[in-house]
């Protein structure tokens, strides 16, 4: 029982750490799409 839950922690972790990349990377698209329309409507 203990082993199965320690996978679940880890797979918990790793699922966080993919969320929290998807979460930077929207960002960033977000932040290059206001960067253009700036320069496009300047």
């Amino acid at each position: 029982m203990k082993n199965e839950e320690s996978i679940l922690y880890q797979f918990d972790l790793i699922l966080a750490q993919f969320e929290g990349v998807n979460l930077t990377l929207t960002a960033l698209k977000i932040s290059h799409l206001e960067q253009l329309n700036s320069k496009i409507f300047a």
